[in-house]
């Protein structure tokens, strides 16, 4: 009898487990495709750029490829791909860039947000770092990127950018 108790728990727990990762691995099926991007610059002026997002690998792993085309991103150029860990549900990010940059990232949903993070040590001091997609539609959504000095208390906006779907 402890043995039939025993298997019915793990198949509910297996089933339950699965469930919640097929349901979370859409979580950012909303970004994939051609975006058109722009953003304002520190002194004011709009810039632009260009977003490809696709899924590869049998649809496990969504790459980004982002381009900087005007202002002070022009010539900027980045990569990242992104996949949902089956082993902890949680998703996770590596970007890199022309700039000789690697970030690495987890992420999730917060509402009707989602997120991706990262903490870091720079001169002794934890900093957090957070890309936030929001005002969500099929057709557009606001991408910022975030800091925090102070372990998350206060956070400030370094870029926002808006994307609007390629026609």
């Amino acid at each position: 009898m402890r043995s039939i108790l025993f298997f019915i728990c793990i198949f509910i727990t297996t089933a339950f487990s699965q469930q919640r990762i097929k349901q979370d691995s859409s979580l950012f099926d909303f970004w994939v495709g051609e975006w058109d991007l722009t953003w304002n610059d520190p002194h004011g002026s709009v810039a632009a750029g260009t977003n490809i997002i696709t899924k590869i690998l049998d649809g496990k792993v969504i790459l980004e490829n982002f381009t900087g085309l005007t202002g002070q991103a022009k010539g900027y150029k980045g990569q990242s791909v992104s996949i949902l860990d089956n082993r902890t549900g949680v998703w996770k990010q590596t970007w890199v860039d022309n700039q000789s940059a690697y970030l690495p990232f987890t992420g999730g949903a917060e509402g009707k947000n989602r997120f991706f993070e990262q903490e870091f040590i720079k001169n002794g001091k934890l900093h957090k770092g957070k890309m936030i997609f929001h005002d969500i539609t099929e057709e557009k959504f606001v991408w910022d990127w975030m800091q925090s000095t102070d372990s998350g208390a206060t956070w400030t906006t370094q870029w926002s950018i808006r994307y609007t779907r390629k026609k």
